[in-house]
């Protein structure tokens, strides 16, 4: 999903910059989002050989490329990962640098697990009083089951 939202993003964005062959770059550097940090590396990748044609439309695709990356890796991921596991995207973005400052690499990778592990350990379950009388609707106060003869 991260693919496609940096291609349909890019892509116009080099379009509007007036970038040669914007879909070929917009998809190159999408599908290099499918690697751990493929995506900033695709982005200078384009800007380098942009620089060939024209250091200043480098200098431009390399900066708007940039900020538009950011904001999109800073925004879609934590709130697809907040919603496969009911963390609030906040929590996420510091869970993964406490653990980036604890334990460097292998700390952003059980960063996520760890503070859903703690969440779920710390969440408090719902007692059975939430009906109101503290029993089962199902099952009358005699102790019998609904439509049981006797």
């Amino acid at each position: 999903m991260l693919a496609v939202v940096l291609i349909t993003a890019l892509t116009p964005a080099l379009m509007l910059l007036g970038a040669p062959y914007p879909i070929l770059s917009g998809f190159a550097i999408g599908l290099m989002g499918f690697i751990p940090f493929g995506a900033i590396l695709g982005i200078l990748v384009v800007s380098i050989l942009f620089m060939f044609k024209s250091f200043w439309l480098g200098l431009r695709v390399f900066s708007v490329l940039i900020l538009v990356d950011h904001v999109i890796e800073n925004i879609l991921p934590p709130r697809l990962l907040g919603k496969l596991n009911g963390l609030n995207p906040i929590v996420i973005l510091f869970s993964v640098m406490v653990g980036a400052t604890l334990a460097d690499f292998y700390g952003v990778i059980t960063a996520v697990p760890i503070a859903a592990t703690i969440k779920a350990l710390f969440l408090v379950p719902t007692p059975l009083a939430a009906t109101g009388s503290g029993t089962n609707p199902d099952i009358p106060a005699d102790g019998m089951e609904m439509g049981a003869s006797s």
